[in-house]
This record gives structure tokens, sequence and C-alpha cells, in this order.
């Protein structure tokens, strides 16, 4: 009897091992992914008589764990009351510090949101007939462009195929079409002489306040 009991207990025993390991190695591990974003625009009056009639502006710094999304907006917008906003799963949340920003009930809807990076994505106007060009050399990276033409604007896009599945972009649809990120668009408009460049510059590596803030959000969501 002792015998059976043993066997039996031993036979469960390597059974449940059995069904732990491929329970764990079926179970997909979470790709934690960190980086920063920042888009800022360089705007040049009278392009064509003076390119020192310039300027730039810093639209938005964002740092992101996945989707998950802090955004520092710059003093020079200031209409900016509170210049952090967590973003997370369509809906947002404005505090005057990073310790302030919570994931909770009271987020509102990304379209709601009016400063700092615009998360409502509009169809680009003549998108259906632009024109492919050959590919160029940005910071030593190649990388795809497309121009549109219209009655008062001349507009160049640019696609870095090495960056993909970015929480934020300028036109997802862009995108998706081209299999990387669109990084830059530069529009003359003739009728007024004026050149602008609008720019999403990216790397691997955040300040260490915004690492701490957003593994806290980060649990928070959970």
């Amino acid at each position: 009897m002792k015998k059976n009991i043993l066997l039996f207990t031993f036979i469960g025993i390597v059974f449940l091992s059995i069904a732990a390991f491929f329970i764990a190695k079926n179970k997909k591990k979470e790709v934690v992914s960190y980086g920063r974003l920042k888009t800022f625009i360089n705007v040049y009056n009278n392009a064509s008589v003076n390119v020192y009639d310039s300027y730039q502006l810093e639209l938005s710094d964002m740092c992101f764990r996945n989707d998950l999304i802090i955004e520092h907006i710059p003093e020079n917008e200031f209409s900016v009351s509170k210049p952090f906003s967590v973003i997370y799963d369509g809906q947002f949340m404005v505090s005057d510090s990073l310790n302030g920003l919570t994931v909770n009930t009271s987020m509102k809807a990304l379209a709601e949101k009016n400063t700092g990076a615009i998360f409502v994505y509009d169809t680009i106007h003549n998108y259906a007939h632009r024109v492919n060009m050959e590919d160029t050399v940005i910071n030593t990276q190649f990388v795809k462009r497309f121009y549109i033409s219209n009655e008062q604007d001349f507009s160049v896009f640019y696609i870095d195929t090495t960056l993909q599945n970015l929480p934020y972009s300028f036109n997802f649809l862009v995108d998706k079409d081209y299999n990387g990120s669109l990084v830059r668009v530069d529009t003359y408009q003739s009728d007024i002489d004026k050149f602008t460049t609008l720019k999403l510059q990216y790397t691997d590596t955040i300040p260490q306040n915004m690492y701490d803030a957003l593994n806290r959000l980060y649990i928070e969501s959970k």
C-alpha cells in the first residue's frame, strides 16, 4: 500500500512539474521599451530672401514606457498652466509636477488635448496624389520620402524605417504605408515665402526622474 501511495505521489509531482514547465514556457514575457521623443519646428520667414530671419520652437518632450507616455510641454507655450501630462489608453491628465500625475478615472479623452503633442490624426490633404521620391540621408540614416504639391504649398515627408511602433507619430497612416515613422515634414508656402520644418527626434535613453515616474504610473495602471 505504501509503495502505491509513494508511486502515485511521485507521478503527481512529475505531472505538476511538467505542467508548470509548459505553462511557464508558453507564458509571454512582456517586452519593455523605454524612449524619448522630442518634437519641434523651425520657421523661416522670407525664406528666399533672408535665412537668418528664423526661429525654433520646441513643441513637446515625451518619455515613454511602451504605450504609457509622460509629456513635458516647454515653457515657450504660454497658454500652458500645467506643463506635465500622462497619456495612456486613449486618455490623459495634467499636473503641475511629475509627482502629481496619476492614472485614474478622472482622465479625459485625448481628443480634448489641445496643447503640446496633438493626438488627433487627420488625413493629409491630397495624400492620395503624393509622389514618391528617391531615398535620402538625414543624420547618416537613409530615409524614405515623398512630396505633395498643392496650389499654395509644397511639402516633403521623410520616413525613418529603422523606427517602428513608436507610441506617438505625426501621422500613423504614413507610418503604416511606409513601414517606419514619419520624422520630418518640410513645407514651403510660396504665397508668403515661408519655409517650415517639423521634426520628431527619438532617443532610447530617458532621465532618471522620468524613468521612476513611468514605472510608478505603469504599476498604477495595472
